[in-house]
């Protein structure tokens, strides 16, 4: 009980908003809004620079990693992504786990809480330990500083590259996009509980008393072992993603 999975969107912060980043020169312009030139009685209209590719998918870790930084995703949580490799698969991977309810925790090795995970027993009960909760609180506080209409207008430029990873996984030609929005779907699904979940020892595991919790899914349940305070900000971030995305 101890892989963080709301990482996921951070990934998407990091190689999404560096993306957008790269691809606007720097300034952060929304290439996708530029008016075409008029056509009727209009002034010759200078041909814009031409934009910087894409990388090839297998070279695009190296772009990742330098922009990422520039666009404020600092800290530990960022610093033990960017020390991994193949950063759009994994991302990619990473939501397709999330969205058919497996744990993306062979992607996230990296990324584990640096402390156990604790309960608190009475005579006759055990609940989390909401002490627990702040052994995710570096990835709830770099989700919440996702600039979210940045990430998304910089997806449209990342799309043709998590298009290529996801069909390759598929083996045929698919959208990555509907995979992502169900991602998202299945983290905001995820119920805010106030008050720390009683649990019951069911031999070298636990599982939540409370069959509503027990039913969610290992990435809905690994979100929700991260606490009420920061489900609430992360969710916050994913739900602006998902409405943009839309």
């Amino acid at each position: 009980m101890n892989r963080p999975v709301a990482i996921a969107a951070v990934v998407l912060v990091l190689v999404v908003g560096a993306t957008w980043w790269y691809m606007s020169g720097g300034d952060g312009e929304d290439l996708d809004a530029v008016a075409p030139a008029p056509v009727v009685e209009a002034p010759p209209v200078a041909e814009p620079p031409p934009l910087t590719p894409l990388p090839a998918l297998e070279d695009s870790d190296s772009m990742a990693r330098e922009l990422a930084q520039s666009s404020g995703m600092l800290g530990a949580v960022a610093a033990g992504l960017l020390e991994q490799e193949e950063l759009i698969r994994r991302f990619v991977r990473v939501a397709d786990a999330i969205a058919g309810g497996s744990s993306p925790a062979s992607d996230l090795s990296a990324l584990g809480p640096d402390r156990p995970f604790a309960v608190t027993e009475t005579a006759d009960q055990i609940f989390m330990d909401p002490a627990s909760y702040g052994r995710y609180d570096g990835v709830g506080e770099a989700i919440a500083r996702i600039d979210a209409e940045a990430a998304v207008a910089s997806y449209r430029l990342l799309e043709p590259l998590a298009d290529q990873v996801y069909s390759e996984m598929v083996g045929e030609e698919r959208a990555f996009r509907p995979v992502l929005l169900r991602a998202l779907a299945a983290l905001l699904a995820v119920p805010v509980v106030g008050d720390a979940p009683e649990l019951v020892d069911a031999i070298n595991r636990y599982r939540y008393a409370d069959e509503s919790l027990e039913s969610l899914s290992l990435p809905q349940k690994h979100l929700l072992r991260m606490g009420p305070a920061n489900i609430d900000r992360i969710q916050a971030r994913l739900r602006q993603i998902a409405r943009l995305l839309g």
